[in-house]
């Protein structure tokens, strides 16, 4: 096992433009843009296999493409003719080098290839480069199939929600209809004052928009309860959204008392609506929250407006069962997202030894 640099074993070549309008979605082959796909077309400019790197944008996100495929400009890519080392090995090589955190701080940021070629690492033979990517291809695979069973939970839940109620915004079933600030207390977030000592880093959840998207277990920063009197408070079972900025008609539901700046509006439930039932409902107006928010340079839906919305109102029996079903799911949800920290925890040491040679 030798110690070489990225540029000694693999060429980056840069990906050529393609117009969104060029592409053809019926094509052959997947074009990939910094952060994946972004379309087809019915041709291809990489030999097989693919690594595709991000240059602009998600800059050194990693992508494979187990084909041919297009790489737009703004990426590099490497496949069999620009290496002579097994790729799938290579991919989870350059995945431990975090190419993506080279020249965040330029005034431009973009990844700069004779950057990523000077990284080093340790290059093992042939042989043992592929009994590597085998193993980690199957511990990502088992990851894989985590997600997706997650995935199939989520899918379960909306298909049993438009069963039982309908879609809450065509309200094709008839159900009463009352706007959030009946059946709600609404409030907007706030961030505690950076000159504010001994207000972060506290045992209460500080959501931010990054944390939304399902239900809230845990948040990237956290306050005292000081933080939390500078900032606003949402109960346990509170759906949370996003009301302003590029992640507009984002939510997440508060499994804990929490924090949340000043992005967020929270809703919580009074007696008429079940906390699941609400939760779920509002997931269906993310389209309208995002619609009603565009209509400046930056997208915001004003706490006013955001009120005004409208959630259907089924009989609370009805709502009470679905609320049932969804804590039931949400169980096996939780036990599924323990089991993919597990295996993340896993493939990150496995990932670990072999690329430090201690395997």
């Amino acid at each position: 096992m030798s110690l070489v640099t990225l540029g000694d074993i693999c060429e980056f070549k840069y990906g050529k433009s393609l117009p969104a309008s060029a592409r053809d979605p019926d094509g052959a082959y997947d074009v990939f843009g910094s952060n994946g796909v972004v379309g087809r077309h019915d041709a291809a400019i990489t030999d097989g296999a693919t690594i595709v790197v991000g240059r602009k944008g998600s800059l050194g996100e990693l992508n494979y493409s187990e084909s041919s495929c297009w790489p737009i400009d703004t990426t590099y890519y490497v496949d069999r003719t620009c290496t002579d080392v097994d790729l799938r090995w290579l991919f989870h090589a350059m995945a431990g080098l975090r190419l993506d955190e080279l020249n965040r701080a330029a005034a431009i940021p973009g990844l700069n290839r004779n950057d990523a070629y000077a990284k080093t690492i340790l290059l093992p033979s042939q042989i043992e480069q592929r009994r590597i990517a085998a193993i980690l291809d199957k511990a990502d695979s088992l990851r894989a199939k985590r997600r997706e069973a997650i995935a199939k939970l989520d899918q379960l839940l909306q298909s049993a929600f438009l069963e039982k109620f309908g879609d809450p915004v065509r309200n094709p079933k008839g159900w009463p209809q009352r706007s959030l600030s009946e059946l709600a207390r609404i409030q907007t977030g706030g961030t505690p004052p950076s000159s504010a000592t001994e207000v972060f880093d506290g045992p209460i959840p500080f959501v931010t928009p990054g944390d939304l998207g399902g239900v809230i277990t845990d948040s990237r920063r956290t306050v005292t309860p000081k933080g939390a009197l500078l900032s606003r408070v949402a109960s346990a079972g509170s759906t949370l959204v996003c009301c302003i900025g590029a992640t507009i008609g984002k939510m997440g539901l508060a499994k804990q008392e929490s924090a949340f700046n000043q992005q967020i509006n929270s809703v919580t439930w009074r007696g008429e609506i079940e906390q699941l039932y609400g939760y779920y409902a509002m997931r269906f107006l993310a389209g309208e929250v995002a619609r009603r928010g565009a209509s400046t340079t930056l997208p915001i839906l004003k706490k006013s407006e955001f009120e005004k919305l409208l959630i259907t109102v089924p009989r609370r029996s009805d709502q009470d069962e679905f609320g049932r079903l969804a804590s039931a799911v949400e169980q096996q949800r939780t036990a599924y997202h323990q089991g993919i920290v597990h295996l993340e925890e896993l493939f990150f040491s496995l990932r670990q030894e072999f690329f430090s040679g201690r395997a």
